[in-house]
C-alpha cells in the first residue's frame, strides 16, 4: 500500500498529484482492512501526515473526517469515487507557507 502513490503506467503517473497519492493512501488502506481494528483513524492520520509532509495542512471538522471515511469504507470504489475523494482531499488543503 505505501508504494501505490508512486506507481507508473506506460511511464505515466497513475496518481499525478499530491492529492490523487494521498487519496489513494487513504482509500487503500481504510479499504485493505491491514489491522484488527483503527483501521480508518489510521488512514485519516496517514492522510494528514503524508500531507503535511509535502507541504500541506488539512482541515476538516471531526464529523467530516468520520463521515468521509465510512463513506469509503461502505461505498463501492470506482473511477468517479476515487475522482471524488481526491477532490475532497484538494478541497480542504491549503500549502503551507515556507518557513524562513
Amino acid at each position: 500500500i505505501v508504494n501505490l502513490p508512486e506507481q507508473f503506467v506506460f511511464g505515466k503517473s497513475l496518481y499525478p498529484t499530491i492529492f490523487d497519492k494521498a487519496t489513494i493512501l487513504f482509500v487503500q488502506l481504510i479499504k485493505k482492512h491491514v489491522f484488527a481494528n483503527a483501521n480508518k483513524r489510521t488512514a485519516f492520520f496517514v492522510l494528514v501526515k503524508f500531507l503535511q509532509l509535502n507541504g500541506y495542512r488539512f482541515s476538516v471538522t471531526v464529523e467530516e473526517a468520520v463521515k468521509m471515511c465510512v463513506t469509503i469504507a461502505v461505498e463501492a470504489l470506482t473511477d468517479e469515487k476515487m475522482t471524488s475523494y481526491s477532490k475532497w482531499v484538494s478541497e480542504h488543503s491549503v500549502r503551507e507557507k515556507v518557513k524562513k
